[in-house]
């Protein structure tokens, strides 16, 4: 088991989608928390989804979810609030147009293998 966080910035327009995070090969994942600010002086709608590489399919979490100017939304962060993610899944989002959000995931990947048995 190894916690990790990463910090991405999603300044791009609704066109683009970046990705926040992907599952490496051979691991699987439990996305425990998600912090995502707007620094900007206006307000801003954010898209965020996750990708399910197995079934090749996309669930928004939030559709067009408005954040205030200079304010942060949390998702997750309590206990047993997680999202379990597979080899190769992703979380995903693009911002409306001009949009400068910053994104940090926390997230426990584990060894996709079974030792000893």
């Amino acid at each position: 088991m190894i916690k990790k966080s990463s910090v991405t910035g999603i300044g791009i327009g609704s066109e683009n989608t970046t990705t926040i995070y992907t599952v490496p090969n051979g691991k699987s994942a439990e996305v425990v928390m998600i912090w995502i600010t707007n620094p900007d002086t206006t307000n801003k709608n954010l898209h965020l989804e996750f990708y399910n590489a197995s079934a090749d399919a996309t669930v928004t979490l939030l559709d067009d979810f408005q954040v205030d100017q200079k304010d942060f939304i949390q998702i997750g962060g309590r206990a047993n609030t997680f999202v379990i993610m597979k080899e190769g899944d992703k979380l995903q989002a693009y911002g409306s147009n001009n949009s400068n959000f910053k994104v940090v995931a926390s997230y426990i990947e584990y060894n996709d293998i079974i030792q000893g048995g």
